[in-house]
């Protein structure tokens, strides 16, 4: 057993694919307000380790993995044969996984507790400025105007912009090709270069670049609008019936974990989601807080799933 160190701050080691963070599961709200000038994603990982060391006496690793969808993928059945303290972070692209793999190594369901959700936000369909539209059914008429000449990025195959580009591609009844990058930074710079003509990229990736003149938002992809972009229309409003792809953020463990502590876990993290500091960062990302019970969370994902299911079958998106 080892003890969190003395120092009530946290020691974060910061890699390319993983970071892990120290701190005493009393200095959690302390923690949370020190940390909001960071990413959302630093936020849940913190949110992560803190409870872990309260509950498995020692100091674990929060991970967090970039490059896409392939990513939460990479190590998770390694990450579930760990012991019962292990905490996960849990996106839309856990519900998208199944729908888009022949075969899976675990269940996005049977094989995780639920703990909380933290967050949901929206996609935002960005053109780069050169492109002649500034409406989705101006894109729309363009696209069928030309078809497979328009291209559109993703961060990856299975990610949420792929995705949102594919149900763009079904509903619109239009012929765009998919280009992936590996993430969402490489997805960003594509469109700024001109390298592909179209994307739907996070809000808080796509809003500097859109008040710079670099890239033109059209609309967003939830089902109401974004409260960090109020201006702008969803997708469906702008021309597509039926359109909706909210992103969100949740804490996984794995199954066996006992409900005592799957129920003290998910309180915790409720709280520190709902703390006005938390939220006026999660609100600054674009994204709105959640903070469910595990329950509600629970519920949402098994909906999350077999909804996707229905849209990859129904919108023809190649299976791996």
């Amino acid at each position: 057993m080892h003890d969190a160190p003395p120092s009530a701050g946290p020691v974060i080691a910061d890699t390319l694919s993983e970071f892990a963070v120290r701190l005493r599961y009393e200095d959690i709200p302390q923690v949370i307000r020190e940390q909001a000038k960071h990413h959302l994603l630093d936020i849940v990982g913190i949110c992560h380790a803190a409870t872990e060391n309260e509950f498995a006496g020692k100091t674990l690793a929060a991970l967090r993995r970039f490059g896409g969808g392939d990513s939460d993928i990479i190590g998770m059945r390694e990450r579930l044969s760990l012991r019962d303290s292990m905490l996960m972070n849990g996106a839309l692209a856990h519900a998208i996984g199944p729908a888009m793999r022949r075969k899976m190594p675990y269940d996005p369901v049977k094989d995780f507790a639920t703990l909380s959700q933290v967050a949901s936000g929206h996609n935002v369909l960005a053109v780069h400025p050169s492109l002649p539209v500034k409406s989705v059914k101006e894109l729309l008429a363009l696209a069928r105007a030309k078809p497979g000449q328009l291209t559109y990025g993703s961060g990856g195959v299975g990610t949420t912009t792929h995705i949102a580009g594919e149900l763009f591609k079904s509903l619109g009844k239009v012929d765009l090709v998919h280009v992936p990058h590996k993430g969402g930074g490489p997805l960003s710079i594509a469109l700024l270069s001109g390298e592909i003509s179209i994307s739907f990229g996070s809000i808080a990736t796509v809003l500097p670049q859109v008040r710079a003149g670099r890239q033109r938002a059209l609309a967003v992809t939830g089902a109401a609008r974004a409260q960090a972009m109020a201006t702008l229309p969803t997708v469906a409003e702008a021309g597509i019936a039926g359109y909706e792809m909210n992103s969100w953020y949740g804490v996984l463990a794995p199954a066996a974990t006992p409900r005592d502590i799957v129920q003290r876990l998910s309180a915790e993290i409720a709280r520190i989601i709902k703390l006005p500091e938390t939220r006026e960062r999660l609100a600054h990302e674009g994204q709105e807080a959640a903070g469910t019970t595990a329950d509600e969370f629970a519920t949402y994902l098994r909906s999350e799933v077999e909804k996707w299911a229905r849209v990859v079958k129904s919108s023809g998106v190649p299976i791996e």
